[in-house]
């Protein structure tokens, strides 16, 4: 089943980027959530991610702002490589209480419960005006690379600060895109590396094929949604996403997803 819905999923996700502004992490992991525990759903959406972005900086990567990339890519690396060695510490852990819903039980772990309001707060972001348009001056990007690159090692959330901080460094469109996604191919790759210790390699091989398929999916969807329509937002789908993105991050947190 999850060969077929997964990689359907993938596809609707790269294509809902364009029209609900959300990035297609954001959109990936709480669909991987349904099927995955948290820990694999971080892995296989960052895998995705990586590749998505690899693909997306072959094509612009002649853009890149080396400056911008060093002063706020290596903080960045930093704060990835913190912020992945923090959910590996934290694993999965003892519940902090357990409850019952129709004689079933079940458990709030640490983990879920900070992956849950991280999506839930990121969410917020993208869908309130005031936070959407939140920007930070330039003597702030070594600071801003740093946590940034935290919560993209922890969770996978890193495209909304990122680009709060980035904003206002007097890039091009071109060169905005181009060095925001050159640092998020150096966060994914960071904190890839330090996922995947001898189990996390057993658990792409044994969903190699797919994480293939998602990848494919997800590039056609971006290739699809890019002809179909300027990248923009409509509010209805912004707000149709945001609303299964919290639903999702409501679940974890109460231990029904993990």
């Amino acid at each position: 089943m999850e060969l077929i819905l997964i990689p359907i999923t993938a596809l609707c996700a790269a294509l809902l980027t364009f029209f609900s502004g959300f990035g297609l992490g954001t959109i990936l992991l709480p669909v991987f959530l349904l099927f995955f525990s948290i820990h694999e759903a971080i892995l296989f959406t960052a895998c995705v991610h990586l590749l998505n972005n690899l693909f997306k900086g072959s094509l612009i990567g002649q853009f890149i702002r080396i400056p911008i990339l060093l002063r706020f890519g290596i903080p960045s690396l930093i704060g990835a490589w913190l912020g992945s060695e923090i959910l590996i510490e934290l694993g999965s852990g003892q519940a902090l209480f357990f409850y019952k819903i129709a004689d079933k039980e079940y458990g709030i772990f640490l983990t879920n419960l900070i992956i849950g309001l991280l999506m839930l707060v990121f969410t917020l972001i993208e869908i309130t005006p005031k936070l959407e348009n939140l920007q930070f001056e330039n003597r702030w990007l070594i600071a801003g690379g740093m946590v940034s690159g935290f919560f993209g090692g922890f969770s996978g959330h890193q495209g909304a600060l990122r680009s709060a901080f980035l904003v206002r460094s007097g890039l091009s469109k071109e060169a905005f895109i181009a060095t925001g996604t050159a640092i998020a191919i150096g966060v994914d790759i960071t904190r890839i590396s330090n996922y995947i210790s001898e189990p996390g390699w057993v658990l792409l091989q044994q969903h190699s094929e797919l994480i293939i398929l998602a990848i494919g999916s997800a590039f056609l969807g971006s290739f699809i949604g890019k002809r179909l329509l300027k990248k923009t937002s409509l509010e209805i789908i912004k707000k149709i996403v945001a609303l299964f993105m919290m639903s999702i991050a409501f679940l974890t947190i109460m231990g029904i997803l993990n």
